[in-house]
């Protein structure tokens, strides 16, 4: 009996493990790219990962943020880090342009 707990905790630990470690991440910048149908977004030429459960948090249009952003737009975002490319969980649109 020792010895399968053991092995659930040791599986458990690798499991969660990387999820506390998880580093976070502020940043502002422009956005180069949008490819809404794989949910990244290039921004000061740095790929991220955008879900549509993310929304613009300074306007409430009911619209994915990845949905509204587009090449030049000014965003302020954070995140977390992850593989192969950093998570954007929170986006702020400060100018759109014109």
């Amino acid at each position: 009996m020792l010895f399968s707990f053991s092995r659930y905790y040791i599986l458990l630990f690798l499991f969660i493990s990387p999820l506390l470690y998880a580093q976070s991440f502020d940043g502002i910048g422009i956005v180069n790219k949008v490819i809404a149908e794989e949910g990244i977004v290039v921004v000061n030429e740095t790929k991220f990962f955008l879900s549509t459960n993310v929304y613009d948090s300074s306007n409430d249009n009911g619209q994915p943020a990845i949905n509204v952003l587009k090449k030049g737009t000014e965003i302020g975002f954070s995140g977390v880090e992850s593989t192969p490319y950093d998570r954007i969980t929170s986006v702020n649109i400060h100018k759109q342009p014109e």
